[in-house]
């Protein structure tokens, strides 16, 4: 029981000697790369006040080959500035999210928070929240197989749709968002697709 006190001890106190140490870190490969992601930095900060975006060419989306999910191509399928003004206000670059990496979300610029998230998975996910009678659930025809809009679980407005053995869900939990919104995006992102 001792020498596990011991062990337990040094672990804890190695850590804490060097941070009093005044001596030079060792010079090694990735201390002296770490300077070149700074410089790379700058002209990233400073292209938002360069004319426009340049377009991002439109991955395809393909799933289950081991790739991960379908987030990626998402992301490339709107700029933010396209997602900014369906809502109505300015966000983020979309990254990579979701299960698996299975969604695009682009975050407000807001310090109130909220998002837009595209979701594309295989459609045995496929639900539809119509007997929550909160979700304020109306199917929608003409898209896709199947399709509706809803309140979502985080008062996002939500519109999803069963196609082409997939499912694609549009979520938006921002000032801006209705059903109407979040339908015309999915609608928009299945004619991107």
């Amino acid at each position: 029981m001792n020498v596990r006190k011991s062990v337990v001890l040094l672990a804890l106190l190695v850590p804490l000697a060097a941070c009093g140490s005044n001596a030079a870190p060792p010079t090694t490969a990735a201390t002296e790369e770490a300077p070149a992601p700074t410089k790379s930095a700058a002209p990233t900060e400073a292209a938002p006040t360069s004319a426009a975006p340049e377009p991002v060419a439109r991955k395809k989306i393909v799933l289950g080959q081991g790739d991960g999910g379908a987030g990626e191509a998402l992301c490339t399928f709107f700029t933010a500035a396209e997602i900014g003004d369906q809502i109505g206000a300015k966000v983020q670059p979309g990254v990579v999210a979701g299960p698996m990496g299975s969604a695009c979300q682009w975050l407000l610029d807001s310090a109130d928070g909220g998002n837009v998230m595209i979701q594309t998975t295989t459609d045995e996910y496929w639900t539809e929240p119509k007997l929550d009678p909160g979700a304020k659930y109306k199917a929608v025809e003409g898209v896709g197989d199947q399709a509706y809009t809803a309140i979502g679980m985080f008062q996002d407005w939500t519109a999803a749709a069963k196609h082409d053995k997939l499912m694609t869900i549009v979520s938006i939990n921002a000032p801006g968002a209705s059903a109407d919104v979040a339908l015309a995006m999915l609608k928009e992102t299945l004619a991107r697709m």
